[in-house]
């Protein structure tokens, strides 16, 4: 079943959704009708391959390996178009958010994200396709579906906004929000790219949201993205993972001189150091819980019971996206952490199209 498909199976056992998510349910589709979102630059070919666990992978790799090759049998496999920005993009769309989507690719994956994209009411028009594909082999490994991925940048590496053309510019002109992903694969380009995106954002008075994705084995890039940041308070919105946040508070509190206060697995310290120091806010989301800081302090934080997966490739995106949608809404912020981490449970839950707003109105 590819992620299109509109025939998906139901959340399997989600919680209720409270009184207060509830009553902002209602007549949310009206607070976002026509506060455009800007999402960019990537656009992924994903290769989704479920795997045992890794220790029962690792021992068939190392066996075929050690024989001079051979074949592994994998649990099932998707291709399917993805990316953090098109999948946020996608997942914003479906909640009734106007998105116009940017990115530079083939002619080949511009059209499998178009029958992908189909009647979801994205804009694509904004992507290039005089460049090479980006893809993807993500492996979903154990019960867990613990997500390791092979990538390959393709037109993503070294990416500038001016290699988006002049369209980018004036749809961030028009924008309510814009939404930068994956700093993590533009290695050579993706500071420039973000400064330049946020610095055009706020000269139109659109809330910045970024997303860098993974993080590890960037310390200097990392502290330079930071200290960017810092000098430029161009950015309302860090958007990250518990491992993002880990890596980010990392590298900026060793950097600033002694050992950092915060232990391994102390995300709320780790939040409240981190905003300390950078300017605008810090949502992060983990399988159970979910917070935003801003200036040392919680805003609000959300716990719950992790769910058992179908899926997580996307699941981080699917978070981002209900966290823009209900920025943009107007939610206060314990509500807003409620329904980004009801919707990307709902997301993991189920196979088929990003979740709409049913998904929560539903019984």
């Amino acid at each position: 079943m590819r992620l299109s498909e509109q025939s998906a199976v139901r959340p399997r056992g989600g919680p209720t959704t409270s009184e207060a998510l509830t009553r902002a349910l209602e007549g949310f589709d009206k607070r976002v009708a026509g506060k455009v979102v800007v999402c960019l630059p990537d656009l992924y070919l994903d290769q989704l391959v479920t795997l045992p666990r890794w220790a029962e992978t690792q021992k068939q790799l190392t066996s075929a390996a050690l024989r001079g090759g051979g074949r592994i049998r994998s649990g099932g496999q998707r291709l399917v178009v993805g990316g953090n920005a098109l999948n946020t993009a996608r997942a914003l769309a479906s909640l009734g958010v106007p998105v116009r989507f940017a990115a530079r690719t083939s002619k080949a994956a511009l059209e499998l994200a178009k029958r992908e994209a189909d009647g979801s009411g994205l804009d694509l028009s904004l992507v290039r396709t005089d460049g090479k594909a980006s893809l993807t082999v993500a492996l979903e490994m154990g019960g867990e579906r613990t997500n390791v991925q092979l990538n390959d940048a393709g037109s993503l590496e070294g990416l500038r906004l001016e290699d988006l053309g002049e369209g980018v510019a004036a749809a961030i002109q028009g924008a309510a929000a814009v939404h930068v992903a994956n700093w993590g694969q533009n290695v050579a380009g993706g500071t420039a790219f973000l400064a330049e995106t946020a610095k055009l954002a706020k000269q139109a008075g659109a809330l910045t949201f970024f997303d860098p994705s993974d993080l590890w084995g960037r310390e200097k890039d990392t502290l330079g993205l930071i200290r960017e940041v810092q000098a430029s308070k161009g950015l309302d919105w860090f958007l990250v993972n518990e491992v993002e946040l880990r890596e980010l508070s990392r590298v900026l509190l060793l950097n600033a001189g002694g050992t950092s206060p915060c232990a391994h697995d102390d995300m709320q310290g780790q939040g409240r150091e981190f905003t300390k120091r950078v300017p605008g806010g810090l949502a992060a989301h983990a399988a159970r819980r979910a917070e935003s800081w801003r200036a040392g302090k919680s805003e609000g934080a959300f716990d719950e019971e992790a769910a058992l997966p179908l899926r997580t490739t996307g699941a981080g995106d699917v978070w981002n996206a209900a966290f823009i949608a209900a920025t943009l809404a107007g939610t206060e912020p314990q509500v807003r952490l409620e329904f980004a981490q009801r919707l990307a449970r709902a997301f993991v839950t189920t196979l088929g199209a990003p979740p709409s707003l049913a998904a929560l109105r539903s019984p």
